[in-house]
Formats: structure tokens, C-alpha cells, sequence
């Protein structure tokens, strides 16, 4: 993907535009810019897509995204708080891995060692995922 530098927002208009007019002889046109404007520190992405028309017009999509930061308190203020806190949150969880097979027939011991294996590494995972601030286990009850 080719990174662009604009000094201007009408400088990448200018330049999406001038892009349509070459792509003029082609009957669809599609792709993706990442950019930055000078000054900001943030990449916008523009995507777009379009097919020509037997009567001359087109049609499709045109896409701009920005990163933006956000905040927790970005996040409180739109969806209130958490519910319930933190400290009155569930810590301990159980989950339970399930085993198919064709009816009549036990499982073989290549898929449970499988399953096993599964589950160790999606405890692990979940301890890593939560910071060990929450536990995981595999037992069936």
C-alpha cells in the first residue's frame, strides 16, 4: 500500500479527482490510499469503488476513515458507567469444550489430547487477554 502525503485536504481532492479522470477509459476502478496531512500525526484512509455505466455515469462507494484517540472517559461519557464495577464484577469463569462425533463412536485419543490442548491454551490466553485479573477453567460440573 502506497503511503501519501498531502499538505492540504484540497490537494488530495484535487488528486482523488485527477485519479477518476485517468481511470475515464477503464469500466470499473478500485483501491485504497492511506495518507497523512502535514501536521497531524493521525493516518486517514480512503477507499473507493466504482463501475461505469453503459450511459456514461457510474456508480460505487467512496469511504474516508480517520484513527482517532479514545479515551475511557471518552467511552463513560457516551455509554455511562461501567455496570456492574469493577469490583462487583464475575472473576472466575468456566467453560466447557465439547467433543463430536459421529454416533456410536468415541472419541479418538488424537481428538481428545485435541480438546486438551484447546482448552490449556484458551486458559492461557484468557489469563493473558485479562491481565490475570480473571481465571478460566475447563471443568465440566
Amino acid at each position: 500500500m502506497r503511503t501519501l502525503r498531502f499538505t492540504s485536504l484540497p490537494a488530495l481532492l484535487l488528486f482523488v479527482f485527477a485519479a477518476a479522470q485517468t481511470a475515464g477509459a477503464q469500466t470499473a476502478a478500485a483501491g485504497s490510499y492511506q495518507f497523512t496531512l502535514t501536521g497531524d500525526k493521525y493516518l486517514k484512509y480512503v477507499e473507493f469503488d466504482a463501475t461505469g455505466k453503459d450511459d456514461g455515469s457510474a456508480t460505487g462507494y467512496i469511504s474516508m476513515t480517520d484513527e482517532a484517540v479514545i479515551t475511557i472517559q471518552d467511552v463513560i461519557a457516551a455509554m455511562g458507567p461501567r455496570v456492574p464495577d469493577v469490583d462487583h464484577a464475575q472473576k472466575q469463569f468456566n467453560t466447557a469444550m465439547v467433543v463430536v462425533t459421529e454416533h456410536g463412536k468415541p472419541p479418538s485419543r488424537e481428538l481428545l489430547t485435541a480438546a486438551t490442548n484447546i482448552s490449556s491454551h484458551w486458559i492461557a490466553y484468557w489469563s493473558k487477554v485479562t491481565g490475570g485479573r480473571a481465571s478460566m477453567t475447563v471443568s465440566p460440573r
